[in-house]
């Protein structure tokens, strides 16, 4: 039976396992053993100066004990603080253009870089549709909204909302125009207009001695159509003063639409007008323009330009059936749009290269230098920036 003594050791009590110390005082007496004093020598009282080291010891411990305890404390009242999320709202016009979905994925990759949260909507070039996505953007509370407008006078009126909400208002690649909006992230849409037509009309033969050019605009309701229209004729009014070049065909295309551009020219070239040199805005309606051409039998004779070096325009340039591309890389356009929206919301302005006046005022503006790439310099433009590779362009991985 366990009597709550312990182990036994021969039925009896087991022996105290420290045999220096006795179990206690009345086990000694009744072992015949004197009891053992601690010590027999008297203590020696302790001096004024040993008192006051003790007494302080007792002090510096008890403030050191209370300070961590007190932090530890402190601590469990107030949590490091998280930083919000940054949330960017991005507008989009369509995604149907072959350039606009690398835009999209460029902005999630260098958004997701940042830690910010990207919500996008695209209105498919339906003007209502743009306004209302705007607006929901802003109901939701993000931090700054990126927009590519489809029509730029639409558009305007939601800018001051925006603003109302406290929210920055980002134009990407397309200008806003009469509006208050923050920041232009574009290529110089000028410039562009400049190389198509230089290139262009230095492709047409000499033998040609007045040469026919038709101009396939962009669509009419964006600013950047206009400015692309305005640098094609800064190379052209001077040779049509000089009697050296004429236009034939001068006409913008309702959303930059391929299928509108391929009926427009095909309309014209059935009316038997010698053409010699096509100067199109972009390179999807150089699609149209080119089935178009196709259809009549004079694919690969007559200069064509396009924009945004899209990869049925760089396979063009290699069989000789387009003549230049001008290339915007978007990786970059994209994340200087990122970017200030980041610096917008940490309260601060994003670096600019410029001003652009779009009715309104001189937005604070940062314009990219687009470059023209022809079959000569692919490999040095688009595949080495990784906008594009071998083997897309040419089916094999050809450097």
């Amino acid at each position: 039976m366990d009597d709550g003594l312990g182990p036994k050791l021969n039925g009896s009590v087991s022996p105290n396992p420290n045999p220096i110390a006795p179990q206690s005082a009345a086990a000694d007496l009744q072992n015949n053993s004197p009891l053992t004093p601690t010590s027999n020598i008297p203590s020696k009282p302790k001096s004024k100066r040993d008192m006051l080291l003790i007494t302080g010891t007792l002090i510096l411990v008890l403030i050191i004990g209370g300070f961590f305890g007190w932090r530890s404390l402190d601590k469990k009242k107030a949590p490091t603080a998280i930083a919000p999320i940054i949330r960017i709202g991005l507008s989009m016009d369509t995604l149907s253009q072959s350039r606009w979905p690398q835009d999209l994925k460029d902005m999630q990759t260098y958004a997701a870089n940042h830690g910010a949260s990207l919500t996008y909507y695209t209105a498919n070039s339906i003007d209502t549709t743009q306004v209302s996505q705007i607006e929901n953007l802003i109901a939701q509370k993000v931090n700054v909204i990126i927009i590519v407008p489809h029509d730029s006078a639409s558009v305007a009126p939601t800018i001051a909302l925006a603003h109302k909400a406290g929210i920055k208002v980002i134009a990407y690649d397309r200008i806003i125009s009469n509006s208050d909006v923050d920041f232009y992230d574009s290529y110089n849409s000028v410039t562009v207009g400049m190389l198509e037509a230089k290139y262009v009309i230095a492709a047409v033969p000499t033998t040609v001695s007045v040469p026919n050019v038709m101009i396939v605009g962009g669509g009419p309701t964006d600013p950047n159509a206009l400015q692309v229209h305005t640098g094609v004729m800064d190379v052209l009014q001077p040779l049509i003063n000089a009697g050296k070049i004429k236009v034939v065909y001068d006409k913008y295309t309702p959303n930059w639409d391929p299928d509108i551009a391929n009926s427009d020219v095909t309309s014209f070239l059935a009316t038997g007008v010698k053409v010699n040199a096509i100067i199109c805005a972009n390179d999807g309606m150089a699609d149209g323009v080119a089935a178009a051409l196709k259809t009549a039998g004079l694919l690969g004779t007559i200069p064509l330009s396009g924009q945004d070096g899209d990869i049925s325009a760089i396979q063009r340039l290699v069989v000789g059936d387009q003549t230049v591309s001008v290339y915007k890389p978007l990786n970059t356009e994209a994340k200087i749009a990122i970017e200030a929206a980041i610096a917008f919301t940490e309260g601060k302005k994003p670096p600019t290269n410029t001003t652009f006046n779009n009715g309104q005022i001189n937005v604070p503006t940062y314009l990219l230098t687009p470059e023209a790439v022809t079959k000569n310099n692919i490999n040095s433009t688009v595949i080495k920036d990784g906008f594009l590779t071998t083997q897309e362009i040419y089916g094999t991985s050809k450097s």
